[in-house]
């Protein structure tokens, strides 16, 4: 894995920077749902808890639709399923919000196939469950990105970019816009491995989330990974 490197993301951040300047701060729209989500999670709630799930959903409805993560669905439809998929996610989300990419292997499959589904059925017609575990992708990558933290968010740019890299076959299978529950856990096995033997890597990143958020109780790798492939 090649480009996991330092040098490499600061290439990619160079670039993410001319495109979207100030990604990282309040004034983006990571950077102000990361920060709020650790200002709720510093203390005993989380962000899909009773108290917060309104404003977690308020905060999706404001940037998924211009992230184009339901094109060519309507996004009124979309987020109206993923109100009811929120809702049936808390208890799984608060299981697994705490793990972060390096112990994804341990993360127990039934909160995570849960979120799986309920975030991917929110793009199909009728909200419907997928009895493979098909879905789009970004569907469920993006919202989860922001939620979480430790998933790329894997559109197009990253899919054929990360796939140059990443010893994983066969390679047309994760080109496409639609993968299942184990295309997703292949990718991120690939991930943990990686990151895995490159401490100084993962080290870097723990200063940068302290720099820049104040904390680095969370580690948003999914983020540093998704501006990384993103060129």
């Amino acid at each position: 894995m090649e480009r996991l490197s330092i040098e490499e993301y600061k290439k990619s951040l160079a670039n993410f920077d001319q495109k979207w300047p100030n990604h990282w701060y309040r004034e983006d729209d990571f950077g102000d749902f990361f920060s709020w989500k650790l200002q709720v999670e510093s203390g005993k709630g989380h962000i899909l808890d009773a108290n917060h799930a309104e404003e977690a959903y308020e905060k999706l409805c404001r940037i998924l639709p211009s992230w184009q993560t339901y094109r060519p669905k309507s996004s009124e439809i979309c987020l109206g399923f993923l109100r009811n998929s929120l809702r049936r996610i808390s208890g799984a989300y608060d299981q697994i919000r705490k793990y972060s990419l390096l112990e994804f292997s341990v993360i127990p499959d039934q909160p995570l196939e849960l979120i799986w589904h309920e975030l991917g059925r929110a793009k199909e017609d009728e909200a419907t469950k997928d009895d493979y575990g098909s879905y789009s992708i970004v569907a469920i990558s993006k919202p989860l990105m922001l939620m979480w933290g430790q998933t790329p968010a894997l559109d197009s740019e990253v899919r054929r970019n990360l796939l140059k890299d990443l010893a994983i076959y066969p390679k047309y299978r994760f080109s496409y816009g639609t993968w299942t529950y184990e295309d997703w856990k292949t990718i991120m096995d690939k991930f943990q491995e990686n990151l895995q033997e490159k401490a100084a890597v993962v080290d870097y990143f723990k200063r940068e989330t302290l720099r820049i958020f104040g904390s680095n109780l969370i580690i948003p790798f999914g983020r540093f990974l998704d501006i990384l492939y993103y060129f």
